[in-house]
C-alpha cells in the first residue's frame, strides 16, 4: 500500500493468513465446479444449495482479506509510530493521520488533547483531504470544554460519539452543531483516549459534503488506532517531561556549585582583607621610611644607593597598588550598583592577573573615555580577571613579544559601554563556541579550571543588565565582548 509517498509493507499477519485465504478460494472453486458439472436431472435444489455456499465463502474470504488489511495496517502504523526519533513524532502523527482518514472515508481526521484539568483543548494535531478546511486550533483553544457538554458527557462516560447526520443534533448540543456548521460537516464519530483511567482526549474523523460511513468494523479499528496514537503521545510526554526534569536538575547542580563558588570566592576574600590589613601597616611604615631616608640623606647619597632607594620605592609602591587591587576583589559579596569607572576596574584586573600574563603576552590597553557604567566594582573586577586570565591560558607561555592579549573599551548603541577583551591565542572550535557558557564545560586540560568561571562571569554581567558574548576563529584567537548600561543616576 502507498499512503503520501510512503510505502507501507505488510508482511506478517499477512503471511500467516494466506494458506487460510488459499483453502477458501479452493474450496469456493470446488463448490462452483461441483455445481456446474451436476447435470440436468440433479435436484435443483442440491445445485442453488452448491452456488450459496460458494458465494458465502467468497464473502467470508472478502471479509478476512479487508480484516487483515486493516489489522495489519494499525500493526504497521504502531510499529513506525514507536519507532520514530522523538523529534518526528509529531509529525509521525499527522502521517498517521493521514493515512486513518484516507482508509476510513473521510475529509478529516484528527486528535483533540485536554489540558491536565480537562477545562480547554491543549493540542490538536489534524490531516484534512485537499480542499477542505482544517479546524481553527486558536480559536478551538479558546473554546471551554464546558461549551462541549454534549459530546464531553459521552467521552468521559468511555462512550463513542457516532453523528451520522448533524443537522438532527439534539438542542443541547447547539456548541457542536455551530461548530460543524462552520466546517462544513455533515456527519463525524469522535473516540475517547483514555490512558490509566483518565480521559486524554479525542480522536476524531469528519465527512464534509456528504454523510459517513462508519461499519462496526471501521469503529473497532477506529479505537485500536487510538491506542497506539495515545501511547505515541505519551511516550512524546514522557520525552518532554525527561527533558524538563533534566534541565531543572542541571539548574540545580548548576545553582549549587555556583554557591559553593561563591562560597569559594568569599573564603578568598576574608583571606585577601586580612592580608590586605597585615600588609597595609609595615608598607606604610617601609613607604614612610624610605621617604625619612631619602629626605635625610639629601643629594649627598651616592649614586649606587639612589638607585637602590628608588628601587625600593617602586618595589613598595608596586605592593601599595596589588594590595590596593586585592582590597578591591575581597569587597563584600553584595550587589550593590553604582556608578563604576570602567577604566579603573580593568588596570585593577590587569595588574592582578599580571603575573599569568606576563611570560605569555603583552597587554595593549585601549581605554577610551568612556561614561561610567552602573554596577557593582568587586564582581566587575572578578569578571574582567577571569576573561584576562582565560586569555593568558590560551596562549602557550615562552614568546611574550609575539603574542598580544588588547583590552578596549568603548561607547556602544542603546546607552551602553562595550569592553572587549581579546587574544592572540589558540581560538576556539566552532563545535564548542555555543557551550563555553555552560557550567561544568571548559577547553583546558583536566584539573586546570572547574568550567565554572565563564558561566559565572555572564550571569554577574546578566544581573548587571548586561550581555556576555564571544567569537572566535580557531588558530587566530578569541574575543569576548561586555555589553554593561551606563549609569544614568546622579553622579
Amino acid at each position: 500500500m502507498v499512503a503520501h509517498g510512503v510505502e507501507w509493507e505488510v508482511e506478517g499477519e499477512r503471511a500467516e493468513a494466506d494458506p487460510l485465504l488459499t483453502r477458501l478460494e479452493q474450496s469456493e472453486r470446488t463448490l462452483l465446479q461441483l455445481s456446474e458439472a451436476l447435470g440436468e436431472g440433479e435436484p435443483v435444489a442440491m445445485v442453488s444449495a452448491l452456488r450459496r455456499e460458494a458465494e458465502s465463502l467468497q464473502g467470508m474470504r472478502n471479509q478476512l482479506q479487508s480484516l487483515l488489511g486493516s489489522w495489519a495496517l494499525v500493526a504497521e502504523l504502531s510499529h513506525r509510530l514507536l519507532n520514530l526519533p522523538l523529534e518526528e513524532i509529531e509529525p509521525g502523527l499527522r502521517a498517521t493521520l493521514a493515512v486513518l482518514g484516507e482508509w476510513f472515508g473521510s475529509q478529516r481526521a484528527y486528535v483533540f488533547l485536554l489540558s491536565e484539568e480537562r477545562r480547554q483543548v491543549t493540542e490538536v494535531y489534524e490531516w484534512c483531504a485537499e480542499g477542505v478546511a482544517p479546524h481553527d486550533v486558536d480559536g478551538t483553544r479558546s473554546v471551554p470544554v464546558e461549551a462541549l457538554s454534549w459530546s464531553m458527557r459521552q467521552l468521559l462516560a468511555g462512550r463513542t460519539v457516532l453523528v451520522k447526520d448533524t443537522a438532527l443534533l439534539p438542542p443541547e448540543a447547539a456548541a457542536e452543531k455551530q461548530l460543524c456548521e462552520t466546517l462544513g460537516t455533515r456527519s463525524y464519530v469522535h473516540m475517547p483516549l483514555f490512558l490509566g483511567g483518565r480521559l486524554l482526549g479525542w480522536l476524531g474523523c469528519d465527512a464534509v459534503g456528504g454523510p459517513g460511513v462508519w461499519p462496526e468494523e471501521s469503529l473497532r479499528l477506529m479505537a485500536v488506532s487510538g491506542g497506539v496514537l495515545v501511547n505515541a503521545l505519551q511516550r512524546k510526554r514522557v520525552a518532554v517531561s525527561n527533558d524538563r526534569l533534566s534541565e531543572s536538575l542541571e539548574q540545580l547542580q548548576e545553582a549549587q556549585s555556583q554557591l559553593l563558588f561563591a562560597d569559594r570566592l568569599a573564603t578568598i576574600g576574608q583571606l585577601a582583607a586580612g592580608v590586605v590589613h597585615e600588609i597595609n601597616n609595615p608598607l606604610s611604615f617601609l613607604l614612610n621610611n624610605l621617604a625619612h631616608v631619602k629626605r635625610v640623606m639629601g643629594q649627598a647619597r651616592p649614586p649606587d644607593v639612589t638607585q637602590a632607594l628608588a628601587d625600593a620605592n617602586e618595589g613598595a609602591e608596586r605592593v601599595r597598588l596589588i594590595v590596593q587591587d586585592l582590597k578591591l576583589l575581597s569587597s563584600p559579596d553584595e550587589m550593590e550598583s553604582g556608578p563604576v569607572e570602567v577604566a579603573k576596574v580593568v588596570r585593577s584586573a590587569v595588574k592582578l592577573a599580571a603575573h599569568e600574563i606576563r611570560n605569555r603576552a603583552h597587554v595593549v590597553e585601549s581605554l577610551e573615555e568612556v561614561p561610567r557604567v552602573r554596577g557593582n566594582e568587586a564582581r566587575l573586577c572578578q569578571v574582567f580577571l577571569n576573561l584576562l586570565l582565560n586569555a593568558a591560558h590560551a596562549i602557550s607561555p615562552g614568546q611574550p613579544e609575539h603574542n598580544r592579549i588588547q583590552v578596549s573599551a568603548r561607547v556602544a548603541e542603546g546607552e551602553r559601554v562595550l569592553v572587549e577583551v581579546s587574544d592572540t591565542g589558540c581560538g576556539i572550535p566552532p563545535e564548542l563556541l555555543e557551550r563555553v557558557f555552560d557550567p561544568f564545560f571548559t577547553t583546558k586540560p583536566v584539573g586546570v579550571g572547574s568550567g565554572l568561571g565563564l558561566s559565572v562571569c555572564r550571569r554577574i554581567i546578566t544581573a548587571h543588565g548586561g550581555a556576555l558574548s564571544v567569537e572566535s576563529e580557531p588558530g587566530r584567537g578569541t574575543t569576548f565582548q561586555v555589553f554593561l548600561p551606563v549609569h544614568t543616576g546622579d553622579h
